[in-house]
């Protein structure tokens, strides 16, 4: 089942990453196969939900992946994190400080869709995920993002 609604995410997100040229007609976006659309999956995952979505959704849609990478290691004590997620999200809200991250897609632009899992830290997008948007922003525009979200600690709404 879990597959079957990644390969359904995945083919709705393509289809819409097919057909963002307004002046394609009907019958010229009935001409475009999914396998036209590159697709990149790009994620963040502190303590491996939202990798074991990425890699799942790799092996279904099988594109290429790139793990964003924080250029300090956080902890691995659930406890601290929490003081140190709340304080980055903080620092982004008040002057606009991303935590720093290792790597850049320089080929982003070769992709038509970016498929972006994260986890939720305080019910905000993790702020590695934050910091890898707002570094690439200008290579995103016009570009099809679908967000895949995960959270081990809230509830679905």
């Amino acid at each position: 089942m879990k597959r079957l609604l990644f390969l359904f995410m995945a083919i709705s997100c393509n289809i819409t990453a097919c057909n963002t040229d307004d002046k394609t007609t009907p019958e010229e976006a009935g001409n475009n196969s999914v396998s036209d659309v590159k697709n990149l999956i790009v994620y963040y995952s502190w303590s491996g939900n939202s990798r074991k979505i990425a890699t799942e959704l790799q092996s279904i849609l099988n594109c290429d992946i790139v793990e964003i990478t924080p250029e300090t290691p956080y902890t691995t004590d659930y406890n601290t994190m929490l003081n140190v997620a709340q304080s980055e999200i903080s620092a982004i809200d008040a002057s606009g400080s991303y935590p720093a991250i290792t790597n850049n897609v320089d080929d982003i632009g070769d992709y038509d869709a970016v498929f972006l899992c994260y986890p939720l830290w305080w019910s905000r997008m993790a702020t590695p995920a934050q910091a890898f948007l707002h570094k690439h922003r200008n290579k995103l525009e016009g570009k099809t993002i679908a967000l895949v979200c995960t959270s081990g600690s809230s509830g679905i709404d």
